[in-house]
């Protein structure tokens, strides 16, 4: 075997080397996307959750209670908690899932005084917000322990 030999055989060796080398920085390459994806993703629902917390809150505070008003921001709280129970971690996805269910039950109760000829005082609708701080807190405690294990 002389010289040429070896360094045909060697060119043979390194070509599957390379290919294998290749499909592993491809892959990595494809985690750091969708790590990045995923993050971008999550940055998003969350920020639609809060949004719609805050559009649920001004319509039960608000000096008059409009029904349909409160009625649609429980229903966009409803939608942003599914989307926020999509991309995780479970979880964010519980806590949401666990403010939405109690505002919605603050909906219902708001709805049958006012169908039923009462006015909900302002006072038991702050007490009906405030009753969940707790849970929200939690809420934005595990967000922020989601992103902070992103770039960990």
């Amino acid at each position: 075997m002389d010289a040429s030999d070896v360094i045909a055989a060697l060119a043979l060796v390194s070509i599957p080397v390379s290919l294998l080398i290749a499909r592993w920085q491809m892959r990595a390459a494809l985690r750091v996307e969708r790590a990045r994806w995923q993050a971008e993703a999550r940055r998003t629902a969350y920020e639609l959750f809060q949004n719609a917390l805050t559009q649920f809150r001004r319509s039960l505070l608000a000096s008059e209670v409009v029904l349909e008003e409160l009625k649609e921001a429980t229903h966009a709280l409803h939608n942003a908690a599914h989307v926020v129970s999509q991309v995780g971690p479970d979880a964010v996805g519980r806590l949401a899932t666990r403010i939405t269910r109690r505002y919605e039950q603050t909906t219902r109760e708001v709805g049958e005084e006012i169908l039923s000829g009462r006015s909900p005082s302002s006072e038991a609708r702050a007490w009906a917000w405030a009753a969940s701080a707790p849970l929200r807190v939690k809420l934005d405690n595990a967000i922020n322990r989601v992103y902070d294990s992103q770039w960990e």
